[in-house]
């Protein structure tokens, strides 16, 4: 299933992937009803999709204006999985390329997440990534000698979201040779990620069972582990925008705070902290 969202780097995606001859697409478009002329970004992607004659799911998430990035992701994958688990796809194609890798190596850097956001930048079983070696330039120079039609999407230059600050505001200040410096610094913490989330599931599994977290185990687990294991359970949860001091905060919490304390995390998520053990809870 290739996720499709009518801008140029999907809109590229979709072509190549339609000039291969061994793969079944489905092309799954998310609406997530933050801008009113959406809708014209699900007729281009649909249309495409009925002339190349492949199925095609879309849904509408209308969050509104003011909904923010972590809330549209979050929308989108719900959407995403639904579909894939629905139609049996093997995984999900995404649009993301090297620039995003840039841009994610940043964010990493000013909230403090350190090599953690970096996940979502990496192929899995699950989610395929085929444009991340390449520049938005490279598909910009395609997209125009293939001749293909695509949406400009208006929030991309609200610089309200961070990322659309970074992409607007410090990419362009980099010079090639920086911009390679931090993919090849992101190439070496992703070669090491691999290993260290073994690590980290691992660990987890010995201190968290059926939901809850044995807070004497937690205690006795050296820094940074502890910090880790906070980021890994928090993305267990569904949380991906997180940073230092909401990790601290969480870790600080879970070593001393009191019985029947409850720390509010996001969306409604809280940690729960009881006498010997806590969980996380939507309540």
């Amino acid at each position: 299933m290739v996720a499709v969202s009518g801008g140029v780097d999907s809109m590229v995606l979709l072509d190549l992937l339609c000039r291969q001859d061994d793969i079944e697409l489905i092309v799954a478009h998310f609406d997530h009803g933050i801008r009113a002329d959406s809708g014209k970004d699900r007729k281009l992607v649909g249309s495409v999709a009925k002339k190349h004659k492949l199925i095609f799911k879309t849904a509408s998430g209308h969050l509104g204006n003011g909904a923010s990035e972590e809330q549209a992701r979050n929308a989108r994958y719900l959407f995403l999985n639904k579909v894939k688990d629905s139609c049996g796809t093997r995984a999900i194609i995404t649009a993301h390329h090297q620039d995003d890798l840039i841009e994610t190596a940043i964010l990493n850097l000013l909230r403090g997440s350190g090599r953690l956001g970096l996940s979502s930048m990496l192929n899995s079983k699950e989610i395929l990534h085929p444009l991340i070696s390449f520049s938005k330039q490279d598909i910009l120079a395609y997209a125009k000698k293939a001749g293909i039609t695509w949406r400009e999407d208006s929030s991309n230059v609200d610089t309200k979201y961070l990322r659309n600050y970074v992409r607007i505001n410090i990419i362009p200040k980099l010079t090639d040779v920086k911009k390679q410096e931090l993919l090849n610094n992101a190439e070496r913490v992703a070669e090491k990620m691999q290993e260290t989330e073994t690590l980290i599931a691992t660990l987890s599994q010995s201190i968290s069972s059926y939901g809850e977290i044995d807070r004497s185990k937690y205690l006795v687990v050296p820094s940074p582990l502890d910090k880790e294991l906070i980021a890994y359970w928090l993305r267990r949860e569904g949380i991906r925008d997180f940073d230092r001091k909401t990790i601290e905060r969480l870790c600080l919490g879970l070593k001393t705070a009191r019985a029947n304390t409850r720390l509010d995390i996001a969306k409604g998520l809280n940690l729960e902290i009881g006498t010997t053990v806590a969980h996380f809870s939507n309540r």
